[in-house]
């Protein structure tokens, strides 16, 4: 999903344990434990997804208080704790791959894992969100990587690829617009051009995707109408829906293109379903997990333009975090929280196992 210079100026941006010494350790997997025979993991997207791109300086990801829960410092990932891309990987047998603007720093060996092209913020079109490579330009500095690091035909024919697309394009034609009257169009438009992002993948050599839907975006606490018990916007809930519904049916176009050859095809996550899911019963599919804050924030800004993480110029702290991060759906105004993404876990689980 979206990630935002200053969270509070834009209303949308977005584990289950996944072995019980997984929730604060770091994920040690082996290279001869890959299941479904994946061997990288190629990314792409928005923050839902990105581990670490984006200029340390400037992108509030790389400030306290992100990353308090996981690994215990900012890290560039959108959560108090592990992020979409980190659980994908580990389902699969793989750990969370390299995020490209740190690949020239970093062993050698760590390119075994694949590469992450998400940014905060980002779409398939482009915005004043984020300067930031939209879809189409990630999936350029993914071919000239082929090159730079020498990814093989079969590297990419044993990958699996992650496409995260949260919701920053409506974000940004509401603010261009000033409301989503006649968006329908433009709905159309960005699945097309998602469309031609996953043809164009495919192309390239990747033979098994996964994309997201959308969240329910009227549900998220920036988005959210502002009662003593807040309540999900249902206009935005309805353009999350329409996304729903025009990604399942170019999906499925997809998959019958190919179908002949059988090697090629693209599964949906379904987040929308997903949060949904969470939202009306506080807990997640097995009932294990249960949040007292299903709509507000774990970490707020604290007074007027200010978000999770700002500070104002002296270097003070202009905002406020929740005592347990675990207790709250969301993290800040636009994502899921650690807890949130264990929430939804087993929906990013059965994704892998159609792939």
């Amino acid at each position: 999903m979206a990630a935002f210079p200053t969270e509070t100026k834009f209303f949308f941006s977005l584990y289950l344990l996944i072995f019980q010494n997984f929730a604060f350790g770091v994920l040690e997997v082996s290279a001869q434990n890959h299941k479904h025979g994946f061997q990288k993991l190629f990314v792409f997207g928005d923050s839902y997804a990105d581990t670490g791109n984006g200029e340390k300086d400037s992108v509030p990801s790389w400030k306290e208080p992100y990353g308090v829960t996981f690994p215990g410092k900012p890290a560039g990932r959108w959560s108090d704790g592990r992020v979409m891309t980190d659980l994908f990987a580990s389902f699969l047998g793989l750990q969370s791959p390299v995020p490209y603007d740190q690949w020239r720093d970093v062993d050698p060996e760590q390119l075994a894992k694949g590469m992450n092209f998400a940014y905060g913020g980002t779409g398939v079109f482009d915005n004043s969100f984020t300067k930031s490579p939209n879809m189409t330009q990630q999936i350029r500095l993914f071919q000239d990587s082929i090159k730079l690091v020498r990814f093989s035909e079969h590297d990419l024919q044993s990958s699996v690829g992650l496409v995260s697309l949260a919701g920053n394009d409506y974000a940004f034609y509401e603010t261009l617009n000033g409301s989503l009257q006649s968006i329908e169009p433009f709905i159309v438009s960005v699945i097309d051009q998602l469309k031609l992002n996953l043809n164009h993948l495919r192309d390239i050599g990747i033979r098994r995707m996964a994309v997201t839907n959308v969240p329910p975006l009227g549900c998220l606490p920036g988005v959210a109408v502002n009662h003593p018990s807040p309540q999900c916007n249902e206009d935005q809930y309805k353009v999350a829906k329409k996304h729903r519904d025009m990604l399942e049916k170019a999906v499925e176009h997809i998959n019958e293109q190919d179908s002949q050859s059988n090697d090629f095809s693209v599964v949906i996550i379904d987040i929308y379903d997903a949060f949904t899911s969470v939202i009306r019963s506080r807990q997640d599919k097995e009932g294990r997990v249960a949040f007292e804050k299903l709509l507000q924030p774990c970490c707020v800004g604290v007074g007027r333009g200010f978000g999770c993480g700002s500070t104002d110029a002296s270097g003070a702290k202009k905002y406020a975090v929740c005592d347990d991060p675990q207790s709250s759906l969301f993290w800040d105004s636009i994502h899921p929280s650690d807890g949130g993404w264990a929430a939804i876990s087993s929906y990013i689980r059965a994704t892998t196992e159609q792939l």
